[in-house]
């Protein structure tokens, strides 16, 4: 198994922090929306406005090409938590395991998932 910590498309990225707004599975893969606590060895890191060393970004999290996938809830049978902000939110990604080269389990409120797929990406859309 690898860390998923050790995976250089987390480098900087405090995945268990990071609210997660939704998820999709679309044609092309299983995508996890999230806003993501991001520290300054990311390349998306901006300067957080009232100070602290982490700024947290609108992200997706992207497992391109699932197959065998099972263990995943529909968003609209899920209990959400209202944020601050007015926007569901859904916790957190609970845990993350990289059985390496492509089996993965995620596991939070939207289910305790299992898959394989591609190493997934992780993407900061300018505007949302």
């Amino acid at each position: 198994d690898l860390d998923w910590r050790d995976m250089a498309v987390f480098q900087g990225v405090d995945l268990l922090n990071s609210l997660l707004l939704g998820w999709e599975l679309r044609l092309d893969g299983l995508v996890f929306y999230l806003v993501a606590s991001v520290g300054p060895d990311h390349p998306a890191y901006q300067l957080p406005k009232g100070g602290g060393a982490r700024c947290t970004r609108l992200a997706e999290l992207i497992f391109s090409n699932p197959t065998a996938l099972s263990g995943l809830k529909p968003m609209d049978i899920v209990t959400t938590t209202m944020g601050i902000d007015g926007v569901p939110e859904y916790g957190t990604i609970e845990e993350l395991v990289v059985h390496y080269p492509k089996r993965f389990n995620v596991t939070g409120m939207f289910g305790d998932v299992s898959f394989e797929g591609d190493l997934p990406s992780l993407n900061f859309p300018e505007s949302v």
